[in-house]
């Protein structure tokens, strides 16, 4: 299972993790669409390429019937 963080007041499904130092001049809209991601968050020299858990509405049904 993939590991879910939260930031920014969003929940986020981390699909990979890599060394910002590792890559030069990248496009990161090309790896976002190779590594099936909708977001990439950056935090001490590292990247996270995430998916966004979308927030559902919902309604609760009561048992009263």
């Amino acid at each position: 299972m993939k590991e879910i963080i939260n930031a920014n007041g969003n929940m986020y499904q981390i699909v990979r993790v890599l060394k910002e130092s590792r890559l030069k001049n990248p496009d990161m809209e090309i790896l976002k669409k190779y590594f099936r991601c909708d977001t990439l968050l950056r935090k001490q020299g590292m990247l996270y390429f995430c998916r966004l858990i979308e927030e559902i509405e919902y309604e609760e049904i009561s048992d009263n019937i």
